[in-house]
């Protein structure tokens, strides 16, 4: 009877799709932010990081999707990444705004992440720059990029109708 429990669990799992807010600190301030991020917020401690990420791990979901505020401004963004990736078959989809991905990070990503959602509200600097501030269309292309040379397989672009 035991067995068939954790045969069912095992299946249940395989359709559990988890998001999870690593951080509500960002390096930008939006004007649609719908969790009001900012840059100086109290970060949650590591170890409570840690011991969510390994909860998740637990339950071992079909996927699990890491957002924020901005994931990678999270101080242990990628100890937690590497917890949720030991031992499990878990896909892994990062959405970001893309401006803190240089070259160490999106190594990093594409190592660690089948998918990339990256906000890009606006076509150009100035219609980004209205919703996210001066210079962060450039830096998102920046991290796109570097994501792109890398052969990220699969990045998604979000962009709001302005």
């Amino acid at each position: 009877n035991n067995y068939l429990v954790n045969e069912k669990r095992e299946e249940v799992c395989k359709k559990i799709r988890i998001y999870w807010d690593i951080t509500n600190n960002c390096n930008l301030n939006c004007i649609h932010c719908s969790v009001n991020a900012q840059k100086n917020k109290v970060t949650a401690e590591k170890e409570k990081v840690i011991k969510i990420a390994e909860s998740i791990a637990r339950v071992n979901p079909y996927q699990v999707v890491i957002s924020g505020g901005e994931p990678l401004f999270s101080p242990w963004f990628e100890e937690a990444v590497n917890v949720l990736k030991k031992n499990s078959n878990i896909k892994m989809t990062l959405m970001t705004n893309a401006t803190l991905i240089g070259k160490k990070e999106a190594e990093y990503i594409v190592k660690n992440f089948e998918s990339v959602d990256i906000s890009f509200d606006g076509y150009d600097e100035k219609s980004t720059g209205m919703i996210r501030g001066k210079g962060i269309f450039e830096k998102t292309f920046r991290g796109l990029m570097n994501l792109k040379k890398l052969k990220m397989m699969f990045i998604l672009i979000l962009m709001k109708k302005i």
